[in-house]
């Protein structure tokens, strides 16, 4: 019994450590930091990528063609598309079809 307990803890615990790297890559604060940030944090005068404050005005829809059509599809190329969606909708702080 005690045997028992002991492997579904170890199970349990293998499962949870693993699971956290997966959210992550569908988290859009975490995707942005890790792929965009860079770029749209800039802070300097030559910076061309909009900030925050100007993609929280876009659409997800619009956000979401940009990756994938437009100025930013090369960048985004290596990103799924739930990944890309996710991104959308953190950044515009809106859901897919919201008004």
């Amino acid at each position: 019994m005690r045997f028992q307990k002991l492997m579904l803890w170890t199970i349990a615990a293998t499962v949870g450590l693993t699971a956290r790297p997966l959210l992550a890559q569908e988290d859009g604060a975490y995707l942005y930091k890790i792929y965009c940030a860079i770029c749209h944090e800039a802070t300097d005068s030559e910076a061309r990528a909009p900030g925050r404050a100007v993609l929280r005005q876009m659409t997800p829809e619009h956000i979401l063609q940009v990756l994938e059509a437009g100025v930013m599809k090369t960048q985004a190329a290596e990103r799924s598309r739930t990944q890309r969606r996710i991104l959308a909708e953190y950044l515009s702080e809106k859901k897919f079809g919201s008004v």
